[in-house]
């Protein structure tokens, strides 16, 4: 193995023991440490799986380079993920401009309301 794949896979270990551990101390909801530890576990496959990784290459036209198809993989995972997570910013961003004007409703109907 090449000394990037040796990195790659190491990072990826990292990876999924940092999500692991960001899961067990509660500052990473179970639904996002799942997409994470798939895109972990996608890189380390294509990255241990030298057959996958020659097909690749020779699909993609890049030769013997077989760390190119990780790297790709590995950023559309990333773009995915990302995508996912605008997503769920978008929704957030709606639900809090909702609840925003309705705070705002309420306070106007207490302040309207006559006082003893």
């Amino acid at each position: 193995m090449r000394p990037l794949e040796w990195f790659v896979i190491v990072s990826m270990i990292v990876l999924a023991i940092a999500v692991f551990e960001l899961t067990r101390r509660r500052h990473l909801k179970e639904d996002y440490s799942l997409l994470w530890l798939f895109a972990c576990v996608v890189v380390l496959t294509v990255t241990l799986w030298r057959g996958v990784l020659f097909y690749l290459s020779s699909l993609l036209g890049v030769g013997e380079f077989t760390i190119v198809p990780v790297v790709v993989i590995g950023a559309i995972l990333l773009l995915v993920i990302n995508l996912h997570f605008s997503v769920k910013i978008s929704k957030q961003s709606e639900q809090i401009q909702k609840l925003a004007e309705e705070v705002a409703i309420l306070k106007y109907k207490r302040d309207m309301e006559p006082r003893d």
